[in-house]
Protein backbone atom coordinates (compact mmCIF):
# COMPACT_ATOMS: atom_id res chain seq x y z
CA UNK A 1 0.00 0.00 0.00
CA UNK A 2 1.07 3.59 -0.78
CA UNK A 3 1.31 6.33 1.73
CA UNK A 4 0.43 10.32 0.32
CA UNK A 5 2.97 12.06 2.38
CA UNK A 6 1.41 15.54 3.29
CA UNK A 7 2.29 19.00 0.89
CA UNK A 8 5.60 20.30 2.01
CA UNK A 9 4.60 24.51 2.21
CA UNK A 10 7.15 26.73 1.40
CA UNK A 11 5.42 29.49 2.92
CA UNK A 12 6.79 30.27 6.53
CA UNK A 13 3.97 30.17 9.75
CA UNK A 14 3.61 34.17 9.69
CA UNK A 15 2.59 34.50 6.23
CA UNK A 16 -0.21 32.48 7.12
CA UNK A 17 -1.69 34.89 9.62
CA UNK A 18 -4.98 36.70 8.83
CA UNK A 19 -3.62 39.69 6.37
CA UNK A 20 -0.67 39.02 5.35
CA UNK A 21 0.82 39.27 2.00
CA UNK A 22 4.30 38.12 1.03
CA UNK A 23 5.99 40.36 -1.68
CA UNK A 24 7.90 39.55 -3.78
CA UNK A 25 11.42 40.38 -3.83
CA UNK A 26 10.86 41.38 -8.02
CA UNK A 27 7.98 43.18 -7.00
CA UNK A 28 10.23 45.22 -3.86
CA UNK A 29 12.86 45.60 -6.69
CA UNK A 30 10.49 47.14 -8.99
CA UNK A 31 8.79 49.40 -6.74
CA UNK A 32 12.32 50.93 -5.60
CA UNK A 33 13.57 51.60 -8.80
CA UNK A 34 9.60 53.21 -9.80
CA UNK A 35 10.44 54.97 -6.93
CA UNK A 36 14.30 56.28 -7.70
CA UNK A 37 13.02 56.58 -11.40
CA UNK A 38 10.39 59.12 -10.14
CA UNK A 39 13.32 60.82 -8.08
CA UNK A 40 15.56 61.37 -11.02
CA UNK A 41 12.93 62.76 -13.14
CA UNK A 42 11.81 65.33 -10.35
CA UNK A 43 15.26 66.46 -10.15
CA UNK A 44 15.52 66.86 -13.30
CA UNK A 45 12.33 68.82 -13.89
CA UNK A 46 13.88 71.31 -10.91
CA UNK A 47 17.39 71.69 -12.85
CA UNK A 48 15.43 72.35 -15.57
CA UNK A 49 13.73 75.41 -13.95
CA UNK A 50 16.95 76.51 -12.44
CA UNK A 51 18.63 76.83 -15.65
CA UNK A 52 15.47 78.32 -17.63
CA UNK A 53 15.79 81.17 -15.22
CA UNK A 54 19.47 81.59 -15.60
CA UNK A 55 19.11 81.98 -19.44
CA UNK A 56 20.38 85.08 -20.76
CA UNK A 57 17.26 86.66 -22.54
CA UNK A 58 17.38 86.87 -26.29
CA UNK A 59 16.07 89.52 -28.18
CA UNK A 60 12.67 89.64 -29.63
CA UNK A 61 11.95 87.96 -32.73
CA UNK A 62 15.45 85.92 -32.59
CA UNK A 63 14.87 81.97 -31.89
CA UNK A 64 17.12 80.74 -29.27
CA UNK A 65 17.66 77.44 -31.29
CA UNK A 66 19.77 79.66 -34.01
CA UNK A 67 21.06 82.40 -32.08
CA UNK A 68 24.69 83.24 -33.17
CA UNK A 69 24.64 80.76 -36.04
CA UNK A 70 26.93 82.50 -38.98
CA UNK A 71 25.26 82.04 -42.51
CA UNK A 72 27.29 81.08 -45.36
CA UNK A 73 30.48 79.46 -45.86
CA UNK A 74 32.04 78.28 -42.71
CA UNK A 75 35.86 78.29 -41.69
CA UNK A 76 38.11 75.18 -42.61
CA UNK A 77 39.13 73.13 -39.66
CA UNK A 78 42.38 73.06 -38.88
CA UNK A 79 42.19 69.07 -39.64
CA UNK A 80 41.17 69.36 -43.21
CA UNK A 81 44.06 72.07 -43.95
Amino acid sequence: MRTLARPVSLESPRSRKKGFMPISLNKRLKEKARQEKQQDKAAKRVQRKVERTQRSPTEPGEDPDIAGIVPGPQPLLEEDA
